[in-house]
């Protein structure tokens, strides 16, 4: 079996480990944060790749006419982000997105939706984001609840 390239290798990326360098977690239940950064494979915001690879071609199947906007007829085209332990209160569409690449609300499209408290889907059914376009998500966690207070021992 041959081992696929090392795409951050051949663009000239240097540290790809984590989103634009900051700090990674595994496990999100002790994200002591009110807001996280998602760090999606295959759009990267590393500027030696650009943050959209797909430029060019709408969110849109060739079923739905290759077109755009609400002239695609995809049912949906999108992004579902399945989390595991968290307890996501809810998510919005940041304002600095690209205006190209933002959630579908058009017809029966729902956009942006917190399924569960462990699922976001985003619904881009013909958005035509431009290169380096990105679409900024911000997540809205329950606070943790504090920790319970130091008890003294009896001697």
């Amino acid at each position: 079996m041959v081992s696929p390239p090392n795409l951050a290798a051949l663009y000239g990326a240097t540290d790809t480990s984590t989103l634009l360098g900051f700090r990674s977690w595994t496990d999100l239940s002790k994200l002591e944060a009110p807001i996280a950064l998602l760090g999606v494979p295959g759009a990267t915001p590393y500027a030696s790749v650009g943050a959209n690879l797909l430029s060019g071609a709408p969110f849109c199947s060739p079923a739905g006419g290759l077109a755009v906007g609400t002239a695609c007829t995809d049912i949906i085209d999108g992004f579902d982000f399945k989390f595991t332990g968290e307890n996501i209160l809810g998510v919005t569409v940041d304002p600095s997105s690209a205006a190209a690449f933002l959630s579908a609300t058009f017809g029966s499209h729902l956009g942006l939706q917190r399924l569960s408290n462990n699922e976001i889907q985003v619904d881009v059914t013909g958005d035509l984001p431009l290169v380096n376009d990105q679409l900024f998500l911000d997540l809205i966690f329950v606070a943790p609840p504090p920790p319970p207070p130091h008890r003294q021992l009896a001697r």
